[in-house]
């Protein structure tokens, strides 16, 4: 499928055409309609199939308007990242590069200071040591220079990190479901998760 220009959202919803009439319809019609005998029961689990199958539709054509864009997306997204791997793995390699001559004169400074430290101690009171304090100050002030501390975190013990931190991966555990109903239990839990059973209304 070609790709569509689409100039506002209002544009978008008029390329669905008849679809947007049909769902307008049933809206309407499954709203306002009253359930009180056998008869009215079918007639709405109808309608609703029947609506059920118009979003399907809508669903299926939203994917085919949306295939060109997105190939375009990928391709582009491709093609950025292979630009930018390169470059980012030397921009990666050189911050570590920065780093390990950084602290090599971080240490070297440290030292320095130290012996520095050492000399100016050993003065006796009554000399001026202002050179001495000078270089040391001097030496201090170029701490740390293109390093700054920045929060990370790592996991230390899992059993510890409160419920508000945790997200539960419910792809994961749909398919856990799938794979093992036939031998799952209603309301068993397993591993702190309760697997239970919900009502639906089956359109036939």
């Amino acid at each position: 499928m070609e790709a569509i220009q689409i100039k506002n959202k209002k544009d978008a919803i008029e390329k669905f055409g008849e679809v947007k009439k049909q769902l307008d319809t049933f809206a309407k019609i499954c709203n306002e309609i009253e359930i009180k005998d056998d008869s009215s029961n079918v007639i709405a689990i109808n309608l609703c199939k029947q609506a059920n199958d118009a979003i399907k539709s809508v669903e299926e054509l939203r994917k085919k308007m949306k295939e060109p864009y997105l190939l375009t997306g990928k391709l582009i997204d491709s093609a950025a990242k292979d630009l930018c791997s390169p470059v980012e793995e030397a921009i990666k390699n050189g911050k570590q590069k920065i780093l390990e001559f950084t602290k090599q004169q971080e240490a070297i400074r440290e030292k320095q200071i130290s012996e520095l430290q050492k000399i100016s101690n050993s003065i006796d009171k009554g000399l001026d040591s202002t050179v001495i304090v000078e270089q040391i100050s001097n030496l201090e002030s170029q701490k740390n220079k293109g390093i700054r501390k920045d929060w990370d975190y790592e996991i230390g013990n899992f059993t510890e990190i409160p419920d508000a931190f945790k997200i539960i991966d419910s792809v994961k555990v749909r398919a856990y479901i799938n794979e093992n109903k036939d031998n799952l239990s209603e309301n068993e839990v397993r591993f702190g998760i309760k697997f239970i059973k919900k009502d639906i209304v089956v359109l036939r």
